[in-house]
């Protein structure tokens, strides 16, 4: 257990000691990995749904097209702005 939490630990602890600034930039990099995962992912999937589907949907508000547009368009504005912070 203990070898187990030593291997867990001490890679990051030596990154956070030798690299100055390293942690925040990965903390962005995975903030770029969630904007995709949890809104264009999504997005893009209940987008394609919708294209082919005449069906009425459970939520109405998503029947939206410009409601979906903002959505990307925000997604978008997230991900320009931790590329500009590089």
């Amino acid at each position: 257990t203990g070898l187990a939490a030593l291997i867990t630990i001490l890679p990051s602890y030596l990154v956070a000691i030798l690299v100055p600034n390293a942690f925040i930039s990965v903390l962005g990099f995975a903030g770029m990995i969630l904007v995709v995962i949890a809104i264009l992912l999504p997005l893009y999937l209940f987008w394609k749904m919708r294209e082919g589907s005449k069906k009425k949907i459970s939520y109405p508000e998503l029947g939206y097209r410009w409601l979906l547009i903002l959505s990307g368009i925000a997604g978008g504005i997230i991900m320009a702005c931790e590329i500009m912070n590089w």
